[in-house]
């Protein structure tokens, strides 16, 4: 990063109650690197598995990183497949970086809650390096139908460091309460020294997936608006581009986790060049800071109106009914196949305050490499001008630890969007990933309209997946 080359990382392995159990330290000194917590269990002291704990991560430096956190995605691979999300809770850096997070740390929520087919939905939680005193985390839970049922779950004295797993299904009731259906939750649990973005999922019944995303903060504390008559008529205020893939149901939830508006929606589909060949406004109104969510499934959408479900890119539309449109509006995006678990990455808008401003885009995201599963990178072209013509030309570059492998480029109109798989590209350059290998790929284009996502789909037919940094 910046040319610094005096860059060390170094791996804390922790058990439950914050113990030190493993220490390894290596210079950084390749491009990516690839850590299996295994092989830190097995040079730990009084080890044995199941283990609970955690891995810390530092990066040290000579120099100044000039970045506040490092990029790090964390996997969790069972015999259904793997899910994973980038690292989310984290020690503060300094006093003004606390004085920062604070403020954002209470209400998590912002993720998928379901006991469908008897799973277990989870909230993994580390506590920072500062004990807590009888802990109490306090949960508001919400159903399908956007009852309300609150709970709490006491966690005692919580040492530096410690790690607990909450088990929502265990909270008596819940079960009952969410029926079929799928909720949302809010955190709220005071820790020590550490920012909040908590680790939650779902296990299955039979304990052989695990569908991880992370937590995001409720906007209710921090009424923050853009008036959108200060915004030009000829952009869109706020949307969602959203990549069909066929075979796979797409579903974006808008969680009632933000500052008190009324927003409404509106579904553009668009052809293989850009051009609308449907728009559906969506009924209701959805109440920002409520307890109902919206959950807007593409291809049920498009079968009741007839409408083909045709690969390619999709937006959502956001308005702001009142002319008030929250600075932070966040949602879940989720694929699924077959109806199967698949993916909640947590995502947000596009705003025309900040869409398409930077001079270029750069983008990346990882590439777990399994037998008969695939990688299927989601770059979307969505400009925020609404009559915009340009032509944006990318290239899409896979790397293994420290050298590109294959490259190759696109061109993509705007409005419209390229379902790439890896696994396609890396047969054409003739490389044969390892059976344990975890590749990334990097989206390089002179326009900052691109965006990414990224899903892998494991020979099972589960999916996991994150949006790209």
């Amino acid at each position: 990063k910046n040319d610094n080359a005096s860059v060390g990382a170094l791996l804390s392995l922790r058990d439950s109650d914050g113990t030190l159990r493993a220490r390894s330290f290596f210079p950084v000194d390749q491009m990516a690197y690839q850590i299996d917590v295994r092989d830190l269990m097995a040079n730990a002291e009084d080890v044995t598995v199941p283990f609970t704990g955690t891995i810390e991560v530092e990066l040290h430096s000579s120099e100044d990183l000039k970045f506040a956190f490092p990029a790090l995605l964390v996997f969790y691979e069972t015999p259904r497949g793997i899910s994973y999300v980038h690292t989310n809770q984290r020690i503060y850096n300094d006093l003004q970086d606390r004085r920062r997070g604070d403020p954002f740390n209470p209400d998590q929520t912002g993720f998928d809650v379901s006991c469908k087919d008897g799973a277990s939905p989870f909230v993994f939680v580390a506590n920072g390096s500062e004990p807590v005193l009888d802990a109490v985390a306090k949960l508001n839970i919400y159903n399908a139908d956007g009852r309300e049922m609150e709970s709490e779950i006491t966690l005692g004295d919580l040492p530096a460091f410690a790690a607990r797993r909450l088990e929502i299904a265990e909270i008596d009731g819940v079960r009952q309460f969410l029926g079929d259906g799928v909720g949302f939750l809010k955190l709220d649990l005071p820790l020590g020294n550490i920012y909040n973005r908590f680790g939650c999922g779902v296990e299955s019944a039979a304990g052989d997936w695990i569908g991880i995303t992370h937590s995001y903060f409720d906007c209710l504390r921090h009424n923050d608006y853009y008036a959108t008559n200060a915004f030009p008529p000829n952009v869109h205020d706020c949307f969602v581009p959203v990549n069909l893939v066929e075979g796979l149901d797409t579903e974006v939830v808008f969680y009632p986790i933000m500052a008190p508006a009324s927003l409404s929606f509106r579904l553009v589909c668009f052809d293989a060049k850009g051009g609308e060949r449907a728009t559906i406004d969506l009924p209701g109104s959805f109440k920002a800071s409520g307890s109902e969510q919206i959950r807007i499934n593409l291809r049920q959408i498009l079968s009741d109106r007839e409408i083909s479900a045709d690969e390619g890119l999709y937006a959502i539309l956001v308005e702001a009914e009142d002319g008030k449109l929250p600075t932070r509006v966040s949602f879940g995006l989720n694929y699924r196949s077959n109806g199967l678990p698949g993916c909640n990455i947590s995502s947000s808008t596009l705003l025309a305050s900040s869409h398409g401003v930077r001079s270029r885009a750069w983008l990346w995201g990882a590439l777990p490499c399994r037998s008969e599963a695939r990688n299927i990178i989601m770059v979307s072209h969505m400009p925020k001008e609404k009559s915009a013509t340009d032509v944006a030309t990318f290239s899409v570059s896979i790397y293994n630890g420290n050298e590109e492998i294959c490259s190759r480029n696109f061109e993509s109109l705007p409005r419209t969007g390229e379902n790439i798989v890896a696994e396609e590209i890396l047969a054409d350059a003739n490389y044969i990933p390892g059976e344990r290998d975890i590749l990334w790929y990097v989206v390089r284009s002179e326009s900052s309209s691109l965006i990414s996502n990224q899903i892998h789909i494991s020979a099972d037919g589960y999916i996991g997946g994150d949006h790209s940094f």
